[in-house]
């Protein structure tokens, strides 16, 4: 006999394999979307549930059917799978939904062999994607229009206190954005990075469900090489005073903090390593440096090899968070205003 979450589990992948089943392309049609463009991974249409005319601001994923409306956030208050599409567009309930569904399909999730047989495939295409590297953001999104559409969506997470607390307005500062959904359905919130001249580069996307692997809960830009950028330099740079002095921390929240706390010259290394390429820049922008990275094993140690790689070559200040595992961006202001002092 089964527990009452074992009976829940096997739903919710029957649904799944229901979503599988049915072709993106033919249930647009019959709900009436204009199809625009088609590829092998999405379709984009205008979206019909606000009535708009950009004619790719609705995007159907082939493969999981989740759906994003770009220019309005229809999915924000429909929900974005397609089950809930289907129950807006048609006016049904849940249940009439999965049949409508299911005869378009030409499935039914209450055929335990098909149910069996699914799950077989699924374990066979989950194991083929962990041997591919598909967790990285398409490099085609990477424009100030896109960017433009991210900035509309961005989710209350950062503004919570247990992920930093941050304003609004430092929000809007550093350009946070969000509605992008990856592959695996999980919606995330979009950080662009600029390089020295603010040229957009790439997108840092942090997961918002807290559903992501520990090992991707940011996904950088396919093919993005972080070697010749130091996130916000093309702001701080502005900021480095007759000392020509520039913080250097681990991530983008520490520089957002940090700049809370009044200090307009930090970057970030997006990492615990100063690249060879970053150290070019911290010579050609300054004549003194200093490290805040974090207090975990990698961080100290990513702070005892910047010093051996740049001793003699750039005037450089290591400081240490009091606390063992701590992170800049988790101090409350004024703590981080003692340990860094006046520069």
């Amino acid at each position: 006999m089964m527990t009452t979450q074992e009976s829940k589990e096997e739903r919710r992948a029957k649904i799944e394999q229901l979503k599988e089943a049915v072709d993106a392309e033919q249930l647009l049609t019959a709900l009436g979307f204009e199809i625009y463009k088609r590829s092998s991974k999405e379709i984009r249409c205008t979206c019909k549930l606000h009535g708009g005319d950009n004619k790719s601001a609705f995007r159907m994923d082939r493969v999981t059917k989740n759906w994003i409306c770009f220019s309005h956030g229809c999915h924000e208050e429909i929900g974005f799978d397609v089950i809930s599409l289907v129950k807006h567009v048609l006016n049904l309930s849940f249940t009439n939904a999965i049949k409508y569904l299911e005869n378009m399909a030409g499935t039914n999730i209450h055929d335990e062999s098909a149910y069996v047989e699914f799950k077989r495939a699924n374990e066979r295409r989950k194991f083929i994607d962990r041997m591919v590297d598909n967790r990285q953001v398409p490099a085609a999104l990477l424009t100030e229009d896109y960017l433009g559409y991210f900035k509309k969506f961005r989710s209350n997470y950062f503004e919570q206190e247990k992920n930093g607390g941050f304003p609004k307005e430092v929000l809007d500062l550093f350009e946070i954005g969000g509605g992008y959904i990856d592959k695996y359905g999980f919606q995330r919130d979009v950080i662009p990075i600029r390089n020295t001249d603010g040229v957009l580069k790439a997108y840092s996307c942090r997961d918002t469900t807290g559903k992501a692997d520990e090992d991707f809960k940011y996904l950088l830009t396919k093919d993005f090489d972080k070697d010749k950028v130091l996130y916000n330099l093309h702001r701080a740079k502005n900021f480095v005073g007759e000392s020509k002095t520039l913080i250097v921390v681990e991530g983008f929240k520490s520089v957002w903090k940090l700049y809370m706390a009044g200090y307009k010259n930090a970057v970030a290394c997006m990492g615990r390593k100063i690249t060879s390429g970053q150290q070019s820049l911290l010579y050609t922008y300054a004549f003194n440096v200093v490290l805040l990275f974090d207090m975990d094993d990698a961080g100290v140690t990513g702070t005892r090899k910047a010093l051996e790689e740049m001793r003699g070559k750039i005037n450089m200040k290591p400081l240490f968070l009091p606390y063992e595992d701590g992170d800049p961006a988790d101090l409350p202001i004024m703590e981080l205003q003692q340990i860094i002092g006046g520069l």
